[in-house]
């Protein structure tokens, strides 16, 4: 599959994904109300925390050594797993050690029940994302987005067991979190142990966590500058008030939701490509993404009031602001998983780890600044600069290490126009060719 039609079936299956995770945000926020909602999102940001702090970036490692064939694909799965295995143990039973001291500060309000329940999807999603790190690194596109769509079925399937007909409430969803990846993880057994080797060389742990190692710091700070403002907003205010920032959150995000899909099939796909090719591929991605963007933040500020009031009623109008300050940050920010996965196939993961880090760095500080003054409209404010900031911190580092000008960056060209309209011509008239085949 060439990298159009991989890039299109992935925006397609997150397309179907974020639909179920809609769905499932909707009911908590709509019928068990904003605490609860609160407390959904801080659970499952926390694990998603805690499983990226503990996979030291051997995932950026599947795929990077899986692109470039230094090690066989038998070997390479086999330490992968046996990485995830061995420190997935380690990080659960550190968050069982660090529990009481979580509840009193950045849980606070959040039931001791409900952390234990979602402790153990740890180990699980760890070896979810390992699975499906490799899958990726092998190009084999089709069945990661399969296997990403299947999961996020499974999700919603037990979503509606345990919480729609059981009604177990919060308790339901971190019971259907934990099943859901626990028979993922099954399915993925199933589908490696027959080509594992079944010994460990401490040289090729070595080299994968040297890779990973070296790419690690920036998708967890990532993950934290997404993150850190719920926590630090949890800590000096409330819990229900992080439900209404969450509603906020939800929506911006729709803006980073094309450049992700796309970033996914980039990095193999550059992995294996020569500097120039390299630098000429990853400009005109970012030139149609961009200006995608720009309209996309555009028709948010026009509908997104509209949205939250539909989607989760009246009650949820305290999200409209914090909404609004936050899609400018969304769109500069959105260029990061991009020139991400230019600098991994550049093998310069550094690059993106210290502007990550600066860009964190603000925005916790803005964050601990602004969120006991302004609340959740200090959240959005000091997210927005820190993710204005870091897009353009990535833009100049990829300007200096391309050579390359903004107007070649972000100036559309007619052969842009022309490229797009192909695809779209391809698109359609291979549609019309299946359809004409149907009986």
């Amino acid at each position: 599959m060439n990298f159009i039609k991989g890039s299109l079936f992935t925006v397609i299956s997150k397309a179907i994904m974020f639909l179920s995770s809609l769905f499932i945000s909707i009911y908590i926020a709509r019928i068990l109300g904003p605490e609860a909602k609160g407390m959904y999102y801080l659970l499952v940001q926390l694990v998603s925390i805690v499983v990226l702090l503990g996979m030291f970036g051997i995932n950026n490692s599947a795929v990077y050594f899986s692109g470039k064939q230094r090690i066989s694909q038998a070997e390479l799965t086999t330490h992968l797993l046996f990485l995830a295995v061995f420190s997935s143990a380690i990080f659960f039973i550190l968050i069982m050690m660090c529990r009481d001291f979580l509840l009193g500060s950045i849980l606070k309000g959040l039931p001791i029940q409900y952390v234990r329940i979602m402790t153990f999807a740890i180990p699980f999603l760890m070896l979810n994302q390992i699975a499906l790190s490799i899958i990726l690194g092998l190009k084999r596109i089709v069945l990661y987005n399969v296997f990403e769509m299947f999961c996020y079925f499974l999700l919603f399937l037990n979503f509606l067991i345990f919480v729609v007909g059981l009604r177990m409430g919060i308790s339901g969803a971190c019971l259907g979190f934990v099943i859901t990846y626990f028979l993922m993880d099954c399915v993925y057994i199933l589908l490696f142990i027959k080509d594992m080797e079944w010994q460990i060389s401490r040289d090729k742990i070595k080299e994968i966590l040297y890779y990973g190692l070296r790419s690690f710091l920036g998708p967890i700070c990532l993950l934290l500058i997404f993150k850190a403002d719920s926590f630090v907003l949890n800590l000096f205010s409330d819990i229900r008030n992080v439900g209404f920032y969450s509603i906020a959150v939800s929506l911006a995000e729709l803006i980073p939701f094309l450049p992700l899909a796309i970033g996914t099939v980039l990095f193999p796909k550059l992995a294996s490509q020569e500097i120039d090719v390299l630098n000429a591929s990853t400009i005109r991605v970012v030139r149609v993404i961009f200006s995608f963007l720009i309209l996309l933040g555009l028709t948010l500020l026009f509908l997104g009031r509209w949205l939250i009031l539909f989607i989760y009623g009246q009650m949820y109008s305290l999200s409209i602001v914090p909404m609004y300050i936050l899609l400018p940050g969304f769109v500069f920010i959105s260029l990061y998983y991009l020139f991400f996965s230019y600098f991994n196939a550049a093998a310069k993961p550094e690059v993106s780890t210290i502007i990550l880090i600066i860009t964190l760095i603000i925005k916790v500080a803005l964050s601990i600044f602004a969120i006991p003054r302004w609340g959740i409209i200090g959240a959005a404010g000091a997210s927005t600069i820190s993710y204005s900031l870091c897009g353009i911190m990535f833009l100049a580092a990829f300007r200096l290490h391309s050579k390359s000008s903004l107007k070649d960056i972000f100036i559309i060209k007619n052969s842009d126009i022309k490229y797009i309209w192909n695809i779209s011509a391809s698109l359609v008239n291979k549609y019309r060719v299946t359809e004409e085949a149907l009986p």
